[in-house]
């Protein structure tokens, strides 16, 4: 099996929280749904094809920290209308929290060798078929390149450092250490064609980057970097 590896990086991020309406907070780390959308522009998949190209049965992402992760409010002023014409009819300002200069590493697989492939192609050459962003459109994403690895499958981990997010039902047991800063989310995992939310899963990672100390049920070994499936 081989991994695309890659860092996907912005000024901003936001990545909202479906439980928060007028105000919104945002997750510290992309949802493997939002990673789809993001890998389904850059290819040119509709909407109602990448959510099944990139389900958890075709594909493997994992995601790693670059950089300290933090949030930030600013206030948005959102503009109403009455029709399709533009016509004003006031505005309404909300306080929102956005992940600031967001930095994170991409590990990305696909069975089809078709569409493997192609997505190599496209962020070796820094291509995109539509514009990219994390989470909202207002935030445009880059990417850089870093290499395609061979991956080896491990089971059974003790007390591994790992590199990336960990889903929680992954963990048989944390080993805390003194300079980390350990942080959990629940959110959405998988989601359909119509934005409907069909899976949730909790992750645990050190909002500073650093590796965390666990014993896991599964890992891949991608050249030294041990990452574990979203």
């Amino acid at each position: 099996m081989k991994f695309i590896v890659f860092d996907c990086f912005a000024r901003f991020a936001h990545f909202k929280k479906p439980d928060t309406i007028k105000s919104p907070d945002s997750y510290l780390i992309p949802t493997r749904s939002s990673l789809t959308g993001m890998l389904g522009c850059m290819l040119g998949f509709s909407k109602k094809e990448f959510s099944k190209i990139w389900n958890p049965k075709n594909s493997k992402i994992c995601v790693g920290i670059n950089k300290e992760l933090r949030k930030e409010l600013f206030t948005f002023n959102y503009r109403m209308v009455k029709d399709n014409k533009g016509s004003y009819c006031g505005s309404t300002l909300a306080r929102t929290q956005h992940v600031v200069t967001p930095n994170y590493r991409l590990y990305v697989s696909h069975n089809d060798v078709k569409t493997h492939d192609m997505l190599k192609t496209y962020v070796e050459n820094n291509w995109s078929k539509y514009q990219t962003f994390l989470g909202i459109s207002e935030h445009i994403s880059r990417v850089r390149f870093i290499g395609e690895y061979e991956a080896i499958e491990k089971k059974e981990g003790k007390k591994v450092f790992i590199d990336s997010v960990i889903q929680h039902n992954n963990i048989k047991k944390i080993h805390v250490g003194d300079h980390n800063y350990y942080t959990s989310e629940y959110m959405p995992r998988v989601m359909n064609s119509k934005r409907e939310s069909l899976e949730y899963a909790k992750y645990w990672f050190d909002r500073s980057g650093k590796s965390i100390q666990v014993d896991v049920n599964k890992y891949f070994n991608v050249e030294g970097n041990l990452v574990c499936e979203m």
